[in-house]
């Protein structure tokens, strides 16, 4: 496989079709992509506790992003509603209510989505 090193300025490698690209040079490494989707040498993230660790802070932190969206679709649209429609509610909704909120609240620390109320859905 024919590569070259970036030239956009950003780390890593690019694959290319051949050695008619400028400063393409051939290797029988394996090349992969990483968990940005850069390519790499494989042998340069095996058995890489640093390149682990940064990948591992990097999906926690993309799964936090997650959580938040999907906070900000299922829950903010229930809190904000108004106070007419939390003036219907019941005493138990009202107490399910807040706590379901807290939990979402707590969501991207604990990584955990709460199961909404039944009688929201």
């Amino acid at each position: 496989m024919y590569y070259r090193m970036r030239t956009d300025g950003t780390d890593g490698i690019e694959c290319v079709g051949g050695s008619e690209f400028p400063g393409s040079t051939y290797t029988d490494k394996e090349i992969v992509q990483d968990y940005l989707g850069r390519w790499v040498f494989e042998e340069d993230i095996t058995d890489n506790e640093e390149y682990e660790a940064e990948k591992a802070e990097y999906e926690s932190e993309a799964r936090m992003n997650r959580i938040r969206g999907d906070r900000e679709k299922k829950c903010f649209s229930v809190i904000n509603r108004g106070q007419f429609w939390f003036d219907t509610l019941t005493e138990e909704q009202t107490a399910e209510l807040k706590e379901w909120y807290q939990e979402w609240l707590d969501a991207p620390q604990t990584l955990t989505e709460p199961d909404t109320p039944d009688w929201l859905t």
